[in-house]
């Protein structure tokens, strides 16, 4: 009997009990992509836990820095299809981005195609669209010769989807990239000036962005934007 009580909680453990994960993640400058721009965007750790051990070791790593959502083995066995749409998600929203610039009359039509497949293998460790609009930002930077940092002093993050139209839209994980922007020191965040509800908070993405600063007394300041002009008008303006 003595042996049997390890022996069970073992199993209980080690029991596959799937659970969908986001966490904090990483602020990354825009010029990983190869972008001469002086903003950074955010992603946030996800993925899946197999068992109960799993959960309680991420659970143990993050305290309450991170949030579960039960899950069953059919979704985390079609996860690499999942991975995939993120693939392709990712690779448009670089296609919006790039196509949206002004062409220059000395830039040849297939510099643009060039500069999209440049973009999308330095970005192949990123999924989703949540980076277009910092992507935007900093091919604007790029494009005006402009420093929207003013040398490194004023600290920009952000999230958004781009459409062909340099419209921001919604995207996922907000309350983790904030929590991440503030972690890494970053002062102003960006966030879709959208009112879709997520189907998993009930909030949109800026009332989400606001909620975890008042409840976690964060310093950093909360910047909704419609469209790329709103942004870099906004950031234009910063003292």
């Amino acid at each position: 009997m003595l042996l049997l009580i390890p022996f069970t909680a073992s199993l209980i453990f080690v029991m596959p009990v799937y659970h969908h994960f986001t966490t904090v993640g990483n602020v990354v400058s825009v010029r990983q992509l190869g972008v001469k721009g002086n903003v950074f965007f955010t992603y946030v750790s996800s993925g899946y836990t197999k068992n109960l051990y799993e959960k309680l070791a991420l659970s143990w790593t993050q305290r309450d820095n991170i949030e579960f959502y039960p899950a069953d083995k059919l979704e985390v066995e079609e996860e690499q299809e999942e991975l995939e749409y993120e693939a392709e998600r990712r690779e448009q929203v670089i296609q919006n981005a790039v196509n949206a610039l002004p062409a220059k009359d000395s830039d040849p039509e297939s510099s643009k195609v060039e500069r999209i497949h440049e973009m999308i293998d330095k970005s192949a460790n990123y999924y989703g669209d949540s980076f277009g609009l910092m992507v935007a930002i900093g091919l604007v930077e790029e494009s005006e010769r402009l420093d929207l940092s003013r040398n490194g002093r004023i600290k920009i993050a952000g999230t958004g989807a781009i459409s062909r139209t340099m419209k921001v839209g919604p995207v996922g994980g907000v309350r983790y990239k904030v929590l991440t922007a503030e972690r890494e020191g970053m002062q102003y965040f960006l966030v879709p000036d959208h009112d879709l509800k997520s189907p998993g908070t009930g909030l949109s993405n800026k009332e989400e962005a606001y909620q975890v600063v008042q409840e976690r007394h964060l310093k950093i300041k909360i910047v909704p934007v419609n469209t790329v002009d709103d942004a870099v008008t906004y950031l234009k303006s910063l003292k």
